[in-house]
C-alpha cells in the first residue's frame, strides 16, 4: 500500500496537517469518488454528497497543475465561494497552483511543502457566517486530495489504497 504523506495547509489559520492514506474517512471516500468524477465532467457546481455538507456545493476542475475545488453555497446564478481547495501531485506544477491560490487569498506563504500537498484557502467572512464548516472542511479536503492522488497515480478506476476501499464498497459500481 502506498503510504505517501499528504501535507494540508489551511488558511487563514495557517494550520498544517500531515496524513497517510490509511487515515482517509472510508465512508466519505465512497461517497466522494463518484461525485468527483461527475464534478470534473460537468464543469459546474454539484451538491456535495456527505450529510455534514448539506446545503453546500462544489465545482472541481483539473488544471495543468493539479486539482482545484471551489466550495460554496449555491446562489441564484453562481456559487458563493466559501473555500478553495488545491491539490498538487508534483513540485513543479504545484508551485504554480500554490501561487494562484495565494493570490486569491491575498496572503503570503513563501513555499509550498513537499508534494503532494493540499492547500485550503477559506473566505474569513464566509467562515464567520458558517462556523460549522471548520468541523468538516479539513477532512473533506483530505478525502478529495487522496482521491485525486489515486486518480493521477493509477487512473480513475485502477487499483491502489483508495481504489481498494472503493472496490470493497457494496453498490459502488452502480453509482460510479
Amino acid at each position: 500500500m502506498n503510504q505517501t504523506i499528504l501535507y494540508r495547509l489551511m488558511l487563514p489559520q495557517a494550520s498544517l496537517h500531515c496524513s497517510t492514506p490509511n487515515e482517509i474517512n472510508k465512508k466519505a471516500a465512497r461517497l466522494l469518488h463518484p461525485w468527483l468524477a461527475r464534478a470534473l465532467l460537468s464543469g459546474r457546481p454539484l451538491p456535495l454528497p456527505l450529510p455534514v455538507t448539506a446545503g453546500f456545493a462544489a465545482s472541481a476542475e483539473e488544471t495543468p497543475h493539479g486539482l482545484l475545488v471551489t466550495l460554496g453555497q449555491p446562489g441564484a446564478e453562481e456559487l458563493a465561494p466559501v473555500a478553495r481547495i488545491g491539490v498538487a501531485t508534483d513540485k513543479a506544477g504545484g508551485a504554480k497552483l500554490w501561487r494562484r491560490l495565494l493570490r486569491q487569498a491575498q496572503t503570503l506563504v513563501p513555499e509550498p511543502p513537499g508534494a503532494p500537498w493540499c492547500l485550503v484557502v477559506q473566505d474569513p467572512a464566509a467562515l464567520a457566517r458558517h462556523p460549522e464548516i471548520a468541523d468538516w472542511l479539513g477532512d473533506l479536503a483530505d478525502s478529495l486530495a487522496r482521491l485525486w492522488l489515486e486518480r493521477k497515480r493509477i487512473g480513475p478506476d485502477g487499483p491502489g489504497a483508495v481504489g481498494a476501499i472503493l472496490r470493497r464498497s457494496p453498490g459502488m459500481a452502480s453509482v460510479a
